[in-house]
């Protein structure tokens, strides 16, 4: 969104991933793995100072807190999608390495099959 990528844009970002990921080069165009990889350590890996996510939560009042929970759940529930995805064409590539295996198929199996179909074709003009 225009605001995750206005975040981006903030010094104290940089800051932090600088030191959530030493020695990584900070992405000026980040991916949305990047953006979600970012959100998901900085919470959990940034615990000292009073910077760090758990002390802002803990005196945020219930509406923030409210909010943050939302967040939260926002970015649990895209994770699940991108999961789902990749199970998906993981599904997809085994099967067809099943489907390989079953019935293995060779050059001369393929070449028999475009000339079966091509007579076909010819036959049916």
């Amino acid at each position: 969104t225009v605001g995750a990528v206005q975040a981006w844009t903030d010094a104290s970002v940089k800051t932090k991933y600088a030191t959530l990921f030493p020695g990584a080069e900070f992405p000026a165009k980040p991916s949305e793995w990047e953006m979600l990889r970012y959100e998901i350590y900085s919470r959990y890996a940034g615990t000292t100072g009073a910077d760090a996510w758990q002390v802002k939560i803990s005196s945020s009042d219930e509406r923030e807190t409210a909010h943050e929970q939302a967040r939260m759940q926002a970015i649990d529930l895209r994770l699940q999608m991108l999961q789902i995805e990749r199970t998906e064409d993981t599904n997809i590539l085994l099967a067809a390495l099943l489907g390989q295996q079953l019935q293995p198929v060779d050059k001369v199996m393929l070449n028999n099959l475009k000339i079966n179909a091509t007579k076909s074709t010819q036959a049916a003009k």
